[in-house]
């Protein structure tokens, strides 16, 4: 027990060392609001400060570490809380009620206390090692309902009082988006921790059915209300791509359904309502010819790259193309870039190219660009969630790792589907014909 009362004040002391400003919404003074709105930014992303905490988190039970995580996000929860509140009218409001709807900032509410044989269950899981381990802990820990649904009821206040403005609708689009990210990220979640058997995979296939219908239904009447917004159509095929991880049939199944919704007759002129058909109809055939084409037919990708260059693998034959499934949410990714890069102009003038694939939307632009011009990396690149993308790549090919590489040959097939970066070189050559030619 006094264990946990050192935890729990070790916690509090983390959580308000990373504040400086911010620090209790009495203490907020409006002549701070801009040194209140950097730190709270500042906050989005960040688990702990001086190197010191960060080595204590690191050596914290998996137990400790998650209501550390639950502890942070209640406090930068209650910071965003009391930036709207105090700033109302402040330029940074919307960006404030953006990261107190995100992921970031969504608490576990872990209810307190833990009786004893929950803290024995799961001081018993490894923090590190297994997958398994994290759901079982996250099915075992104790909710504080009450506390959470007071949580979502802010959230829903917050953007009810958008909604029922004078603003724009595209803001209050954005928003209602940003609602429907919160509640499905946690049902996802929370789907997410249940253990499947494979054997039981009818089961599950119906029961998502029932699971993820209200969303989906949800999300179409989004549309109904916002017909001209494209920025939500991109929205409703990231849900489709994120439903194909687990169920690519239902994903199928409710591209169908969006494809037929696209065409309703007093809607089919509206921005949005368009841009949805001709993403669903490219989905729809991009799906049909990946599952007709052969193990020997040549790669098919066309799209124009963030630079404006046209793309087209056909066009490549005759040269071997190291394709780059990456992320800026991928360290290991950006990493590699200029080892990549002495490769691309090693081989570039004997056949050789690269084509980067970032799982990134339009908003990524700006740092998508820092670090290409950072890695030197001067290859064609795709933002495969922007909104010029109707098809996203990762999605198609079912891309769950990154980074993930793959090599075409001369004949635009695709030969090399796992390639590890220290074998890249040798594929090169392999497939170049160099070494061949050098004997």
């Amino acid at each position: 027990m006094k264990k946990i009362k050192n935890i729990k004040r070790m916690l509090m002391l983390l959580s308000l060392g990373l504040v400086t400003h911010l620090t209790a919404q009495s203490n907020i003074q409006a002549s701070n609001e801009a040194a209140d709105w950097e730190h709270l930014d500042y906050l989005k992303k960040v688990i702990c400060k001086p190197p010191e905490q960060c080595q204590q988190v690191a050596n914290f039970t998996l137990l400790e570490y998650l209501k550390y995580i639950d502890e942070l996000k209640i406090t930068k929860s209650e910071l965003a809380e009391a930036f709207m509140d105090t700033y109302s009218n402040s330029a940074h409001y919307d960006e404030a009620l953006s990261l107190f709807l995100s992921e970031y900032f969504t608490p576990l509410f872990i209810a307190k206390p833990i009786d004893r044989i929950h803290i024995q269950l799961i001081e018993k899981l490894p923090r590190r090692g297994s997958a398994d381990a994290w759901l079982k802990a996250y099915r075992l820990l104790p909710i504080d309902t009450e506390k959470k649904d007071a949580w979502l009821e802010k959230g829903n206040a917050y953007v009810k009082a958008i909604v029922n403005s004078n603003a724009s609708w595209e803001r209050k689009a954005q928003f209602e988006q940003s609602l429907y990210n919160r509640d499905i990220n946690i049902a996802l979640k929370t789907f997410y921790y249940l253990p499947k058997d494979p054997l039981e995979s009818d089961y599950w296939k119906s029961l998502e059915k029932t699971q993820w219908d209200a969303f989906w239904n949800r999300l179409l009447d989004l549309l109904e209300t916002y017909p001209d917004s494209e920025r939500l159509t991109a929205y409703v095929m990231a849900v489709l791509n994120e439903f194909k991880r687990f169920s690519p049939e239902l994903s199928l199944t409710y591209m169908k359904e969006a494809l037929v919704f696209s065409q309703k007759e007093q809607l089919s002129h509206r921005k949005g309502f368009k841009a949805l058909h001709r993403a669903t109809s490219d989905n729809l055939l991009a799906l049909e010819q990946l599952d007709s084409s052969s193990k020997d037919a040549p790669l098919n990708m066309v799209f124009t790259a963030m630079d404006g260059r046209h793309i087209d693998l056909s066009d490549m034959k005759g040269k071997v193309v190291l394709i780059d499934f990456w992320s800026t949410r991928c360290p290991p990714c950006i990493a590699a870039m200029p080892h990549l890069k002495q490769l691309y102009d090693t081989y570039k003038n004997k056949g050789f190219e690269i084509i980067g694939i970032a799982n990134e939307g339009d908003t990524s632009k700006a740092a998508i660009l820092k670090i290409l011009s950072k890695t030197k990396a001067d290859w064609p690149q795709r933002l495969d969630t922007g909104q010029e993308a109707s098809v996203s790549y990762h999605a198609l090919y079912e891309i769950r790792k990154l980074p993930t590489l793959w090599l075409i040959d001369k004949a635009g097939k695709l030969v090399e589907k796992d390639v590890k970066h220290g074998d890249v070189e040798a594929l090169i050559r392999k497939y170049l014909n160099l070494d061949a030619a050098s004997n």
